[in-house]
């Protein structure tokens, strides 16, 4: 577990399956996503599943985030997974916040939180974020953390074009 000012970053868990449905399957919170809100609890626990297997094989993941005044208040999720980018396996940074909570600098305190207290496997020395290229405050998170911009990419993994940032770990 990973405290920062205001949040409490916990590894994911089957318990976490509504949350995730509320903040996955909201139509406001996926204005930017090519994938649609998910359409069930059912999908979320198969999601949770998944995550959950990739902590499991590879040694990171992602975490469900609360406010550090109410851990069960769930406002987002985030993390690292391991990804094809232009055919190589990088190390991939994401996050999603409910939309209530947009605007308070949970995502730059999120990101600054997991890239300063996560180790990462092995010789990674970089990590890769995406995100829609009219997202503009996602783009403002990863400027603000010290990501660098790299271009626009298609990666042909059917999440269209992205705003493609990088930062040395």
């Amino acid at each position: 577990m990973i405290r920062t000012k205001n949040l409490i970053i916990s590894k994911v868990s089957h318990r976490h399956a509504d949350a995730l449905f509320r903040i996955y399957g909201d139509i406001e919170n996926n204005v930017y996503n090519p994938s649609p809100p998910f359409p069930s609890i059912e999908h979320s626990q198969s999601v949770l599943n998944t995550w959950i297997e990739h902590w499991s094989a590879k040694g990171i993941g992602n975490h469900a985030i609360s406010m550090a005044s109410d851990e069960d208040c769930i406002i987002g999720f985030g993390g690292f997974s391991f990804k094809k980018f232009r055919e190589k396996e990088i190390v991939s940074l994401g996050y999603k916040f409910t939309p209530d909570v947009w605007g308070n600098g949970y995502a730059t305190e999120f990101v600054n939180g997991i890239i300063e207290h996560t180790v990462l496997p092995g010789n990674v020395i970089e990590v890769i974020a995406r995100t829609h290229p009219e997202n503009i405050a996602s783009i403002r998170v990863l400027e603000k953390t010290g990501f660098i911009y790299l271009g626009i990419y298609d990666n042909n993994d059917g999440m269209g074009l992205s705003a493609v940032f990088s930062r040395k770990i």
